[in-house]
């Protein structure tokens, strides 16, 4: 099916025969091109330029006229002394013409020259079979000009009702143009009300879900602080405990490095004392050998001599006891060493564990004061976010109340917009119903005037 053209000029084509009609073609072509103009009529294949596709240049002529005649004479479906019939040709330039013409919606005038008379509908194809129903025009030699000139006046009078209809149709089209792009216009603009809503609503949803979400932040740094408020009073209370027991532990260390002090003085004298028993010892040892070879002397005497037994013997026993208080002498002093020495050891471990634990609990004040730094340290890093946090508060709070306000103006818009929406329905919806009161009334008053006019016509025959 061939496409229609993209502009109209409501002109004339004749479709004719040459073997058939070409001078009563030729004859009504001029007349019609001083009447209506020769650009709006297109007859002969001539004005088709060299080259072109002739389907396609009738195809686009006829779609450009607004009536299509058709001439038609005594040989239109058969040539002279042929039998078969020129419509049966898939390709018959006439078939293919008035084909178009049907298929775009081109008025057909049949034109009946030299006596001929309509074709009936057997003779006839089926793509061009209701060119037998319509009503012809007969143009006679005799009456040609009385003729052309109905013809005329039809064509004028047709054209005019077609370019009436073109117009109500441009002017129907470019009011359904027109409410077509004010309806999607109004429907873009629900859509970028609702999607602007959307976005607000999003925008207002996250703020809201931001503002709890530091609301939240902010009472759990509230209960943070105030946990670490009460982890740095005890720990405040710790570590006053802890210097308290440090002070009395440095007291302590004191008095035990005072005891140190004395002991290792005690040592010292127990030292002094000890090495005086050793001279004391030597001394005793030197006695002791002195008795002893003295009593080896007054032995080796007493063997020699054998007098004075009594008086020797008395000296020996002298000399024995003198001996053996020297030996009970000696084992005192060793005894008062070996207690000096175990004292000194003991006084010597007290002071080194006096001194580990002083250490240790150096150490552990350099930890507690470590860790009091570090909680310092974490308490301001909470203080200042929670700053930072109120120093934001404001501004969410702020986005929040213009995202409200945005959601507020677009609802408010899009109120308005739907009530003149509304507005403008209901008066369309009257107009149309006074146009179908219109219509009813004027559907009755034809009625009453139809029987009016019946009642009339009987009148003379009851008389």
């Amino acid at each position: 099916m061939p496409e229609p053209p993209a502009k109209q000029f409501s002109g004339i084509f004749v479709c004719y025969r040459r073997d058939d009609s070409s001078g009563h073609a030729g004859r009504l072509f001029d007349k019609l091109g001083e009447h209506f103009g020769e650009a709006r009529v297109f007859m002969d294949i001539e004005a088709i330029k060299p080259g072109a596709d002739f389907v396609r240049a009738i195809e686009d002529s006829v779609g450009r006229c607004g009536i299509l005649i058709a001439i038609i004479g005594r040989h239109w479906l058969s040539a002279a002394g042929q039998n078969s019939r020129l419509f049966d040709n898939p390709d018959d330039f006439v078939r293919l013409e008035i084909t178009t013409a049907i298929e775009l919606d081109v008025s057909i005038v049949p034109v009946l020259v030299h006596g001929a008379m309509m074709p009936k509908l057997r003779d006839l194809p089926k793509t061009i079979s209701e060119l037998s129903r319509l009503n012809a025009i007969e143009l006679s030699d005799l009456r040609w000009r009385y003729d052309v000139d109905q013809l005329i006046r039809s064509l004028e009078r047709l054209l005019g009702e077609r370019d009436e209809s073109k117009r109500n149709a441009v002017q129907e089209t470019r009011r359904r143009k027109e409410a077509d792009e004010k309806r999607r216009a109004v429907e873009e603009r629900l859509r970028t009300l609702a999607e602007s809503r959307r976005q607000a609503e999003e925008a207002l949803s996250l703020a809201s879900e931001e503002v709890e979400l530091l609301v939240e932040q902010e009472q759990q740094l509230g209960v943070a602080v105030g946990v670490l408020r009460v982890q740095e009073d005890e720990y405040v209370r710790r570590i006053d405990e802890i210097q308290e027991r440090l002070a009395q532990t440095v007291k302590a260390c004191y008095v035990a490095e005072s005891e140190a002090d004395q002991i290792a003085k005690r040592a010292e004298q127990i030292d002094i004392e000890f090495e005086t028993a050793l001279k004391k010892k030597g001394d005793y040892d030197k006695r002791l050998e002195e008795a002893e070879s003295r009593l080896r002397g007054l032995k080796e005497m007493r063997d020699g001599t054998h007098s004075s037994s009594e008086r020797w013997a008395e000296r020996e026993k002298q000399l024995n006891a003198e001996i053996e208080a020297l030996r009970r002498a000696e084992e005192e002093q060793i005894k008062r060493l070996e207690v000096a020495e175990a004292r000194l050891r003991e006084q010597e471990e007290t002071r080194q564990m006096a001194r580990g634990r002083v250490q240790e609990l150096a150490e552990r004040e350099q930890r507690l004061v470590d860790e009091i730094e570090e909680l310092r340290k974490t308490e301001a890093e909470l203080f200042k976010r929670v700053k930072e946090t109120e120093a934001r508060l404001p501004a969410h709070r702020e986005a929040m109340r213009q995202a409200e306000a945005q959601a507020r103006r677009i609802a408010d818009e899009e109120l308005e917009l739907l009530s003149q929406k509304s507005i403008s329905i209901s008066k369309w919806k009257a107009k149309a119903r006074g146009r179908s009161e219109t219509n009813q009334n004027s559907d009755g008053l034809m009625s009453k005037e139809a029987n009016a006019s019946d009642e009339q016509s009987k009148a003379p025959q009851e008389i």
